[in-house]
């Protein structure tokens, strides 16, 4: 009698390549022989076969990520996100970081992770121009400066607006 070992052999050298990419698809790192052997029969019995992965999408749910600003106007207004929830948790939490680390709030604000407030009485454009300039590095008082700037239009461009 051919002991296990030399049957997984022989099985294995009988195999057409179709059959041992098959093989090597399936089995499972560190089986025994036994079972290897097992899966080499069914191979050639016809019981396992190859698979096509089967798409759940056609591929245009790709294209929409959660909290996408370009995509707001599907949901009917601003979406909430996850993150604004975070957001939100950390906004609760500035007082008491502010008590045990013994800082401002802008220094408890940078500690959590948010953005530095905008100063008051800004209109809601000039406190973008103002955080755009401050992720670009702008100086505070130069920030403040940007963002009062009026609104002109340029001589050359009558379609141009800041």
């Amino acid at each position: 009698m051919k002991s296990v070992e030399l049957q997984f052999n022989e099985a294995l050298q009988g195999l057409n390549p179709v059959q041992r990419s098959l093989f090597n698809k399936h089995r499972q790192p560190k089986t025994t022989c036994e079972v290897q052997l097992n899966l080499i029969e069914a191979i050639v019995r016809g019981e396992v076969k190859e698979t096509t992965p089967i798409k759940k999408n056609n591929g245009k749910g790709d294209l929409f990520v959660e909290g996408n600003p370009f995509f707001e106007h599907y949901a009917g207004g601003e979406v909430i996100t996850e993150t604004d929830k975070t957001v939100a948790k950390k906004e609760s939490l500035v007082e008491s970081v502010c008590k045990t680390n013994n800082c401002d709030e802008a220094g408890a604000r940078v500690i959590l992770g948010l953005k530095p407030k905008a100063p008051q009485g800004l209109t809601k454009l000039q406190e973008a121009e103002y955080t755009f300039a401050i992720k670009c590095g702008f100086s505070e008082s130069d920030a403040m400066k940007l963002a009062k700037l009026p609104l002109t239009q340029d001589n050359t461009n009558p379609h141009y607006t800041r």
